[in-house]
C-alpha cells in the first residue's frame, strides 16, 4: 500500500498543477474571447476542472489518513494519554472507519454502476460524461479502507512487538 500511496501523492500534486493551468487557460480564453467578440471558453473546461478537483479530494483522503493528518474532534482526544490515543484510534478505525468504507464503497459502486449503465452525461452544453467522475467515489473508499486495514495491522504488530 505504501507504493500506491506514493503514486497517489504524486498524482494529486500533478493534478493540482493541471487544475491550476486549466483554470488559468479558461480565464485567459474568456478574456481574449471578450476582446475578439467570440466565445473561446467551454463548459467542458470548467467541468474538467471540478472533476479533477473532486479526484484530488476523494483520492487524497486516503493519503491524509495514512499520514495521520486528518481532522479529529479534540473534545476528549487531547487529554488522552499516548496509550489511550492509540487504543482510541485503533477502535475507531476498526469499528467505525472500516465499516463506513465498506458500506459507502458498496453503495457508491451501485451509484457509479447505474450512471455507467445509462452513460450519464452532464446536462451542460459540451459537458463531460458523469459516470467517469462517479467511478472515483467507490475507488476513494477502497483506498481509504485499504489504508485503514493497513493501520489496524500495523497497530496490532506494534502492540505485539512492544510486549
Amino acid at each position: 500500500m505504501k507504493r500506491i500511496n506514493y503514486y497517489i501523492k504524486i498524482a494529486t500534486r500533478l493534478l493540482i498543477i493541471v487544475i491550476t493551468c486549466i483554470g488559468f487557460a479558461n480565464a485567459l480564453l474568456r478574456y481574449i474571447g471578450r476582446y475578439l467578440h467570440y466565445n473561446l471558453s467551454s463548459n467542458a473546461f470548467i467541468e474538467l476542472q471540478w472533476y479533477l478537483f473532486s479526484i484530488v479530494f476523494l483520492i487524497g483522503a486516503s493519503l491524509v489518513f495514512q499520514q495521520n493528518k486528518h481532522i479529529r474532534v479534540d473534545v476528549f482526544y487531547t487529554k488522552f494519554s499516548k496509550t489511550k490515543k492509540k487504543r482510541f484510534n485503533l477502535l475507531g478505525t476498526l469499528f467505525l472507519l472500516i465499516p463506513f468504507c465498506s458500506v459507502l464503497g458498496y453503495l457508491s459502486f451501485l451509484y457509479f454502476e447505474n450512471s455507467y449503465a445509462i452513460l450519464e452525461q452532464s446536462s451542460e452544453p459540451n459537458g463531460l460524461p458523469r459516470y467517469l467522475i462517479k467511478f472515483f467515489i467507490p475507488l476513494a473508499f477502497v483506498f481509504l479502507g485499504a489504508n485503514a486495514i493497513g493501520y489496524v495491522i500495523n497497530a496490532i504488530k506494534n502492540k505485539k512487538n512492544a510486549t
